[in-house]
């Protein structure tokens, strides 16, 4: 099983399903084109597309994921981050100039939540929020 595992792509367009295998748990970033039926079986991880002529949500599945925007602080630097890790790592002309232009660039990026990892998630910050007052007052 695939776990915290990151994987940064600029070209998905010749697969039909690749998320369903690689996103368990981790993050994807994908900076070019996908095939057709994106997150058919995502039940986990995030993937973070750049969207910037606004196509990608007619070649995803939404049955299983909702798009959502880039909006929380931690959403914005996990994405930047990976973007200046892959640059530094592969000197990617594409992800440079999405950071060059990063004000821009990012409102350009589509967030993929799985339906069921976003339920788990919420279910679990509730639970640990409960159980924070009975700590302090235990």
């Amino acid at each position: 099983m695939v776990q915290d595992f990151t994987w940064l792509a600029t070209r998905l367009a010749d697969y039909a399903h690749p998320i369903s295998i690689v996103c368990i748990t981790g993050r994807v970033v994908c900076l070019g084109e996908t095939g057709i039926n994106f997150g058919a079986g995502m039940s986990g991880g995030i993937a973070y597309m750049y969207d910037p002529d606004s196509t990608f949500a007619s070649r995803c599945n939404m049955e299983m994921v909702a798009l959502e925007k880039v909006e929380t602080p931690d959403d914005e630097a996990e994405l930047r981050g990976y973007l200046e890790e892959h640059v530094a790592h592969t000197g990617s002309t594409v992800a440079e100039r999405i950071l060059a232009d990063w004000s821009t660039a990012r409102d350009q990026f589509v967030k993929v939540f799985p339906h069921d990892y976003k339920r788990v998630l919420l279910e679990r910050a509730a639970r640990e929020a409960e159980q924070q007052p009975a700590a302090a007052s235990g």
